[in-house]
């Protein structure tokens, strides 16, 4: 009885230590991309409001990270642990995170925060599968003698609780830049307001803006750098264009 007792604490001191436990500090997948940034097409007829994008045009290179989480399809309020008091709350379309893996079983180790404070409450881990349903009845607090405390019925094991959602996320690297046009309205004189700013590296704030100023009096094409673009009507509320180059 003693050696199983001191197997059962040593097992749960491994994997409360980090033996068992691999941690999942980074996202589950990055990569370097590329991409040509261009949102208009040649001599299509397009429309804006104001403060809407008239073009945008640039290039970037970008990290795309991956990260994957859990959303909850039901709800979960209830207090079932044995050993060491829990109080655990899953909301329903929250969205968790495998925060580890389990070395002992490779199942996902998702982290229920702690949620109350008191006696019974206590963070808490689930052992999922890659796909969202339950690898296991049991969950598992810091502290747990051995593998953890049974929590979920059989209709939980049988049911989906949770399912897979992908959040990405871009981080734009040092020689990206791209510059847009924002549609500003028109002044008294017929004169045609556009913003233009000039982003670079980050994409974060622009790296330079000026209004540019077009009279629309004699004529209805406007240019700008290599582009050349047809105004077609033009008002404080919408403009309507086509752009014939780039």
């Amino acid at each position: 009885m003693k050696s199983f007792l001191l197997i059962n604490i040593l097992l749960s001191f491994l994997f409360f230590t980090g033996c068992a436990i691999k941690p999942l500090n980074k996202p589950s997948h990055i990569e370097i991309k590329s991409e040509i940034i261009q949102n208009y097409q040649i001599n299509k007829k397009n429309s804006v409001f104001v403060g809407e994008t008239i073009l945008e045009n640039g290039y970037s290179t970008f990290k795309e990270s991956e990260i994957k989480g859990y959303k909850a399809l039901k709800t979960i309020h209830d207090i079932k642990c044995s050993f060491n008091a829990c109080n655990v709350k899953i909301d329903k379309n929250h969205i968790y995170y495998v925060t580890a893996k389990n070395n002992f079983n490779n199942s996902n180790l998702l982290y229920i925060p702690k949620w109350c404070e008191g006696w019974n409450c206590n963070p808490i881990y689930i052992q999922i599968n890659n796909d969202g349903s339950l690898f296991s009845d049991k969950i598992l607090l810091p502290g747990d003698q051995g593998f953890g405390q049974k929590f979920f019925e059989k209709e939980d094991m049988e049911s989906r609780i949770f399912e897979p959602n992908i959040k990405k996320y871009k981080e734009y690297l040092k020689g990206s830049n791209k510059y847009e046009l924002i549609y500003n309205g028109v002044d008294n004189d017929n004169t045609l307001k556009i913003l233009y700013r000039e982003y670079k590296n980050n994409f974060i704030k622009p790296a330079f803006s000026q209004v540019l100023s077009y009279s629309l009096k004699k004529n209805n094409i406007i240019r700008f750098k290599n582009f050349k673009v047809k105004i077609l009507e033009a008002n404080n509320e919408e403009l309507i264009y086509l752009i014939l180059k780039d």
